[in-house]
């Protein structure tokens, strides 16, 4: 009866999801070394124990069957769980390769919406293009607000700010500052720690965009002229 309806019953998303939750099942009932010499061997490579398919696969079946909340990039649990056979391999090798930053996947789909949005505002006159460098601060300020929140707890962002090269003193002024989100993501320890520079190797800069596509003609050279003389 399901079938011939034009909207579907949303079964095939319900079996990406059994899928990818027998597949999470599967790689968490993988058993590690049981032998004491190798886990004597392996004690010292704690990250290679922590990014374990088995280990990974258990965390998420966790926040699935705790029914988490929706990440800062809007996916939802059951859209990990579907495409937790793409994903997790992918973890994985961020976290032991050292190139995982959890605020990459958020940038990248802000750079996906900038990109689109200043490829349709581009013909703007040269005087709307100083409003550009605004958006591109409020961006910022609004993916350190982001970054704070994904700390969580003071005490977690204290240490991590401490871990970026921040000063004991300028970190605690932001982590343990009882002021709202927004305003803790312009103090100080958290600038330092994401300066513009930081932002400039990954985030999509609206007014360098519309200057790249708005460049000034090259000038004729002197031997150019006399061709129109």
């Amino acid at each position: 009866m399901f079938a011939d309806s034009p909207l579907g019953s949303g079964d095939d998303r319900t079996s990406d999801v059994s899928e990818g939750r027998a597949y999470l099942l599967h790689q968490a009932s993988v058993k590690e070394a049981s032998d004491p010499a190798a886990r004597a061997v392996d004690s010292s490579r704690l990250l290679e124990r922590l990014a374990s398919m088995p280990n990974l696969a258990q965390a998420l079946l966790n926040v699935a069957r705790n029914q988490g909340a929706p990440g800062v990039d809007g996916q939802s649990v059951q859209e990990v769980v579907s495409s937790a056979h793409v994903l997790l391999p992918k973890l994985q090798c961020a976290l032991l390769t050292g190139t995982y930053q959890p605020g990459d996947m958020c940038i990248e789909q802000v750079n996906r919406y900038l990109r689109g949005w200043i490829g349709y505002f581009r013909l703007c006159t040269e005087e709307g293009r100083y409003f550009f460098h605004k958006f591109d601060a409020h961006i910022r300020r609004r993916l350190r607000a982001i970054l704070l929140r994904q700390k969580k707890r003071p005490r977690h962002v204290f240490r991590h700010l401490v871990s970026r090269d921040v000063p004991e003193r300028m970190a605690a002024g932001t982590a343990f500052c009882r002021r709202g989100l927004w305003n803790r993501s312009n103090r100080p320890g958290i600038q330092r720690a994401y300066p513009n520079a930081w932002f400039a190797e990954r985030l999509v800069s609206l007014q360098d965009r519309w200057s790249a596509f708005n460049a000034p003609p090259e000038r004729a050279s002197f031997k150019q002229q006399l061709l129109f003389e």
